[in-house]
């Protein structure tokens, strides 16, 4: 819906990896954009694994590509996505839009730990910062012990 509202200008999307590696999830993302009619938002791939343990195994709820396996004839081309790594991202557009950038969260926080962890004053200059939460299988607020810590983390370090 943001992608659509005039009132939001959405000034980029960095991609971690989830419910798919993140060459998939950037081809996802891409593909959202695309349907959208906003193939002019830059796309930023981030970090592949999280911080700590083992990377999460893909849910068959999600497909095999992460997006339910949804089929695509028109898919964007890759070369559309950014070469700047996300967390560096992050941190130059909170330095560009001071004040002003509202980060919205929606799959796991390793960027946005990372960039905490490289740029210490990045929550500083967020105007909001949202966090999706979810479940996995309706068996538990979706919060793995990474998760878990790097929330914590981010909440002691914004």
């Amino acid at each position: 819906m943001a992608l659509k509202n005039p009132g939001v200008d959405v000034i980029g999307i960095t991609c971690v990896a989830g419910n798919a590696d993140t060459d998939q999830v950037g081809r996802n993302v891409l593909r959202v954009v695309q349907v959208a009619d906003r193939l002019d938002i830059p796309v930023f791939i981030g970090c592949n694994k999280p911080l700590l343990g083992d990377k999460r195994e893909r849910s068959e709820y999600h497909g095999e590509d992460g997006f339910g396996d949804a089929p695509s004839d028109d898919s964007p081309d890759e070369s559309l996505l950014g070469s700047e790594h996300a967390v560096l991202v992050l941190s130059r557009l909170s330095r560009l839009h001071c004040s002003e950038l509202s980060l919205v969260c929606l799959g796991p926080l390793t960027n946005i730990a990372v960039c905490i962890r490289m740029d210490p004053k990045f929550g500083t200059r967020l105007r909001h910062c949202y966090i999706m939460g979810g479940n996995h299988e309706g068996k538990y607020i979706y919060m793995s012990n990474n998760s878990y810590t790097i929330v914590k983390y981010m909440l002691y370090n914004i």
